[in-house]
């Protein structure tokens, strides 16, 4: 499976979402509308998580969240970190949960600019130490709630140990020369995280996962 590919044709034409056999990769960039996608979910005999197979979704979490607004906020609304998680509690009250993995992927740390100016413009509240803070505070509070299988890629750990510096403005993996595009440009730090998200997915999927830490 092209990790790179899948991730450039999903993630980045619309912030909505895709639909792969027994996976959904979730476009829902901010803390709102990932806990609205949650809340939708029912386990309808005729839905698409109906009991009786394994489904995974991976969902990535607070990097435009933190572009446009500042950790504290994020972390005190209610419609934002604790809207997830209270989605997520209520979510493990289904009976079909126990067929969904959930794959969240952490914010990520932000690139290194290279004299980019759109880079430093487009930075926000997306500081490091701000990723970091809000990072722990999601995957402390997120054993509360009980669901039943999930997992944690570790954007940071990944990228960092994959020399985390881009060449594509403030993003790891992205396309040249446009949205319709073959040309992907995908750093070390880009791949890996494409990979890690991928193997997550199809581990559980097919059968192979590792249940939540």
């Amino acid at each position: 499976m092209d990790a790179q590919r899948i991730y450039l044709d999903t993630l980045e034409p619309k912030h909505d979402s895709i639909r792969l056999p027994k996976m959904d990769i979730v476009l829902k960039y901010f803390f709102p509308n990932i806990a609205r996608f949650l809340d939708s979910i029912t386990c309808a005999q005729d839905g698409p998580y109906a009991d009786g197979g394994n489904y995974s979704i991976a969902l990535q979490t607070g990097t435009w969240d933190l572009k446009a607004a500042p950790l504290r906020l994020i972390t005190r609304n209610p419609a934002f970190l604790d809207g997830v998680l209270t989605a997520v509690t209520n979510l493990a009250q289904r009976s079909c949960s126990r067929n969904i993995h959930l794959v969240f992927v952490l914010t990520m740390p932000y690139p290194a600019c290279n004299g980019y100016d759109l880079c430093y413009s487009s930075m926000g509240h997306r500081n490091n130490h701000a990723i970091a803070a809000l990072n722990e505070e999601f995957v402390s509070r997120l054993a509360a709630t009980n669901y039943p299988s999930y997992s944690i890629v570790d954007a940071t750990s990944i990228i960092r140990g994959n020399r985390g510096h881009s060449d594509c403005i403030n993003h790891f993996l992205c396309r040249h020369g446009g949205r319709q595009s073959y040309r992907v440009f995908a750093s070390n730090a880009g791949a890996a995280l494409a990979s890690e998200t991928m193997r997550a997915l199809c581990d559980n999927s097919y059968g192979t996962a590792t249940r939540k830490p």
